[in-house]
């Protein structure tokens, strides 16, 4: 993530992930403050310092575990005002170099009770790890037991982000060879209206979604048939938005990469960032037919997942970049799935971090309802298939840059998968 600093300077102290809830009856802020030391002690995570040294940047872990809640009273505010001003304090700016990187807010709403926002920067947290981290924070205001140790970023580090050396050796000559000759940055999207294409995935576009609607009975059938071929309906889905892809703005070759999420059951008690995608070339099928180019995905897919962790896979790295100052632009598009993030969807949470909130929980003496207190995440690639992410009423969605794409591109690309995997949906709309 420190990368972001040197190609995107103007934005790197806005990167911050959030989550907000208000709290009836109100919140003693004392108490709050000691679940707070509980949480920075339970996790060295968020003690993580960054300065600048001599050879660039550096990390320090803070033995200081004490952080003083801000409390600010904003008063009665009526109904369009007060979501407005929580996202005004949610949005600050946090400073990334020799700051503290985490942040706790107790907000007085009047009679309406007290609000807590939970700040984090980017370059620690992920939107999962705020999960994780609410979760703790949670339990720790109430006194309940949080019973298995977190993960310490060393150990994380040293399990999930470097290979023993015979594995290390043999995962990144694979990689090597599946990033050798990589094609440059197709003219498409920004690139092909004299834009520089986004791949970043740093700062926040009001990217439009399309929705395609299915019935619980056809999304089956169609499980039922990626079972017959040997894959997943996921696989499936990758592929038709691939091939669409290449089909209807004539590519001969289409990279995508798809987030590792957290499948580990160790990483639910992680709750920094996993900056590893996993990168798929998909050429099309062409007489050798949709099946062909399915069986071909299910392979890459896991030879790949077989082949990490790898340097070459961070986001960002040096790898990365190299290709970038070539043309290559590799993390433009991405297809994800609910299964990357099943840790948050077993959480009460998930929704508020997935841009849903109002959801009412209660845990002791609290009644937490969510807040929208800005995206939990900001993302600006030009396209994502997400697959599973927002009920069952939906299959799949293309979440789009809508600089980038125009309104009946993006239909014909959805129009274009639901034909490759068969799928008879009920509606398709844009929100």
């Amino acid at each position: 993530m420190l990368t972001h600093t040197e190609t995107c300077a103007a934005t790197r102290d806005l990167w911050v992930v959030r989550v907000g809830f208000l709290v009836t009856p109100k919140l003693d802020i004392r108490r709050l403050s000691r679940a707070v030391a509980k949480l920075l002690a339970r996790h060295d995570t968020l003690r993580i310092r960054f300065g600048r040294g001599r050879n660039g940047w550096v990390a320090d872990i803070d033995d200081a575990r004490d952080v003083a809640v801000e409390s600010i009273d904003l008063g009665e505010m009526d109904e369009a005002e007060f979501p407005l001003r929580l996202r005004q304090i949610s949005a600050r700016p946090m400073q990334l170099a020799g700051g503290r990187l985490v942040e706790v807010l107790h907000v007085r709403c009047g009679r309406r009770g007290d609000a807590v926002i939970f700040r984090a920067h980017h370059s620690l947290v992920d939107a999962t790890g705020m999960i994780v981290l609410t979760e703790d924070l949670l339990k720790f205001l109430v006194n309940l037991p949080v019973l298995q140790p977190a993960m310490s970023h060393a150990e994380y580090i040293e399990r999930f982000e470097f290979a023993p050396p015979t594995r290390a050796v043999r995962n990144d000559a694979y990689w090597a060879r599946i990033t050798a000759g990589f094609p440059k940055a197709p003219m498409v999207g920004r690139r092909a209206k004299g834009l520089e294409p986004s791949y970043l995935g740093l700062g926040e576009i009001a990217s439009e979604q399309f929705r395609i609607h299915a019935g619980e009975t056809e999304q089956a059938r169609l499980a039922d048939r990626a079972r017959a071929m040997g894959t997943t309906s996921d696989v499936v889905y990758y592929t038709a938005y691939a091939e669409a892809f290449c089909r209807r703005f004539g590519l001969d070759e289409f990279v995508y990469t798809v987030p590792l999420g957290r499948p580990e059951p160790e990483l639910a008690r992680y709750c920094g960032d996993r900056v590893s995608d996993i990168i798929i070339r998909h050429r099309p099928g062409g007489t050798q037919g949709f099946a062909r180019a399915v069986a071909l995905t299910h392979r890459d897919l896991i030879a790949a997942i077989e082949h990490v962790p790898c340097p070459r896979l961070l986001r960002h790295g040096e790898h990365d970049r190299a290709l970038i100052a070539e043309g290559c632009y590799p993390r433009q598009f991405e297809a994800v799935t609910a299964w990357t993030e099943a840790r948050a969807r077993q959480s009460v949470f998930h929704k508020d971090l997935h841009g849903q909130p109002g959801e009412v929980s209660t845990l002791g003496p609290y009644r937490l309802t969510m807040l929208d207190v800005g995206p939990a995440t900001q993302n600006s690639l030009e396209m994502v298939l997400k697959v599973g992410f927002v009920g069952q009423a939906v299959a799949f969605q293309l979440a789009y840059d809508p600089v980038a794409y125009q309104r009946d591109e993006i239909a014909g690309l959805g129009q274009e998968i639901v034909g490759l995997t068969g799928l008879v949906p009920t509606r398709m709309d844009f929100s």
